[in-house]
């Protein structure tokens, strides 16, 4: 036998907000400067002193010109913190960009479905947008005029040479084998 709990149309996700029953907004996890091509790290933060439903929260896709997005994890990260003598329960979404050019980045407004369990009127589900702050993503210092060049944690090249003789002849081969290993980079 399956049993859910109702779901109540008569508040709303705003009601919750205004009423200071649900929090929502994006986070700018990375600390400034922002450079280009690294990680900036953004979270969508969701609190309520009720619980979430099974159904919880989602953030749908989204795209932001010039830059690679990338979700942390495929599930939201969740955690419970005491506040004034209650408990809350938080669920974070996090994200990577990296945006390939300087200049200010701006994300569109992340839509956000969030359904919590109202203490009174049982399920309460909607969808809100949560803008995002333009950011401001710098050149790296010491990368001003390069065409080409790679943002990671860890860089390392080998290399290798097959066929080294003493003397060559007319015909003779030489290969150079050259291996980058990158870490830290999308």
């Amino acid at each position: 036998m399956l049993a859910s709990a109702p779901v109540v149309l008569a508040e709303t996700i705003e009601d919750l907000i205004a009423a200071g029953k649900l929090e929502a907004r994006v986070v700018v996890q990375t600390p400034d400067p922002l450079f280009q091509k690294e990680t900036v790290v953004i979270s969508v933060v969701v609190v309520t002193p009720s619980r979430f439903s099974c159904r919880g929260t989602r953030v749908r896709d989204f795209t932001v010109p010039g830059t690679l997005v990338r979700p942390i994890s495929k599930f939201a990260f969740n955690e419970t913190r005491r506040r004034g003598g209650d408990t809350w329960a938080f669920q974070s979404w996090r994200f990577e960009l990296y945006s390939e050019r300087a200049g200010t980045l701006r994300t569109p407004a992340l839509t956000t479905f969030i359904s919590v369990e109202s203490g009174t009127n049982g399920i309460v589900e909607g969808e809100v947008e949560l803008p995002v702050p333009p950011l401001e993503i710098e050149v790296p210092p010491g990368t001003e005029g390069l065409d080409s060049w790679v943002a990671a944690t860890e860089f390392e090249v080998d290399e290798s040479w097959q066929g080294i003789l003493e003397t060559y002849q007319v015909g003779d081969a030489v290969t150079r084998t050259r291996r980058f290993t990158i870490k830290g980079a999308p």
